[in-house]
């Protein structure tokens, strides 16, 4: 039988960006953890290591600490299963919120435990990982915990004005040009005028809502290939300050606040949350918010919130109360 580091991968594979556990400091200095290099048991470790709480006995606890910017997150925490592990009860503010059997005849990647709904208080999460027995073939009380990705529970700007779809020509170096062209609403944002769009088409503002998960489609454009669309709202702040605003979009983006260019980017991407993060200085009152979005070829979307942990914001393309 091959030793279990030359095995095939299991292909348990903790996404990128997540939070190493063995990187996280506990609380109590005295508690029994070790940082374990899990090479020899396969490839599916993150960084090839995780953190080992021992426990001695049933209901030890010990508490997770790490930085958190939002106030809440859906949690994937990738654990190690093995003959030395327990059964884990995970905790926030003494209510259960998981628990797991991290018994295995072998040393394994034992996958990812969801922990839903974590809140985060003053930029922390405490998370409180508790001895809750063991399966009587094992040897011992033990976590293994890899690392946490955390997603957000992410709140987007609910509703935009959408005008276009206008040219994104190309050069006789099939470069992509429409992204730095300036069209009407970069001079000027009249939501009741009509403009000339593609093939002088008469294209207008309109009134959008964003779906519940956040994504706004742009194919309703025609044609929406090959084009660039604008969408604008505005943001009240009651006084000044710098927030960050969120984007993630197919394919290039500007981002102009009270007509000032703050951001750009041309590429080629599939769109997800959070691609780029710009700040926005925002002036105490009404502030302009313009993104023009630009297409390739394929898909045509974008995504984009602004981070206001204070809930001072009210955000309206009418600049309705």
């Amino acid at each position: 039988m091959l030793p279990p580091g030359a095995r095939i991968p299991l292909r348990v594979v903790v996404p990128g960006g997540g939070i190493e556990a063995e990187d996280m400091v506990p609380k109590d200095p005295g508690l029994m953890t070790e940082t374990e290099d899990m090479t020899r048991f396969g490839a599916e470790w993150s960084g090839m290591k995780h953190l080992k709480i021992n426990f001695a006995k049933p209901d030890d606890g010990r508490e997770l600490s790490f930085r958190a910017e939002e106030e809440e997150y859906d949690v994937a925490m990738y654990v190690t299963h093995g003959p030395g592990y327990g059964k884990i009860r995970i905790e926030q503010s003494g209510q259960t919120i998981a628990s797991y059997d991290g018994y295995a005849p072998e040393i394994k990647p034992g996958g990812k435990v969801m922990l839903t709904n974590v809140k985060a208080v003053n930029g922390l999460v405490r998370l409180e990982v508790n001895a809750d027995g063991k399966d009587d073939r094992a040897t011992g009380f033990a976590a293994g915990i890899d690392a946490f990705v955390l997603e957000p529970h992410r709140s987007f700007i609910p509703e935009w004005h959408l005008i276009g779809p206008f040219d994104n020509p190309r050069d006789e170096n099939l470069n992509r040009l429409g992204l730095d062209l300036v069209y009407p609403p970069e001079k000027e944002i009249d939501l009741s005028k009509t403009y000339q769009g593609v093939g002088k088409k008469p294209v207008q503002w309109t009134l959008t809502k964003t779906p519940a998960r956040g994504r706004m489609d742009l194919y309703q454009f025609d044609p929406y290939e090959m084009v660039v669309v604008y969408a604008h709202t505005y943001i009240y702040s009651p006084k000044e300050q710098t927030l960050p605003l969120l984007l993630g979009t197919d394919d290039g983006v500007k981002v102009f606040l009270n007509k000032t260019p703050l951001h750009r980017v041309l590429t080629v991407r599939v769109v997800r949350p959070d691609q780029d993060r710009v700040p926005l200085p925002l002036k105490k009152g009404w502030n302009s918010l313009l993104l023009k979005i630009e297409n390739n070829y394929g898909g045509y979307n974008f995504y984009a919130r602004v981070l206001d942990p204070g809930h001072t914001l009210r955000i309206s393309p009418t600049r309705s109360e």
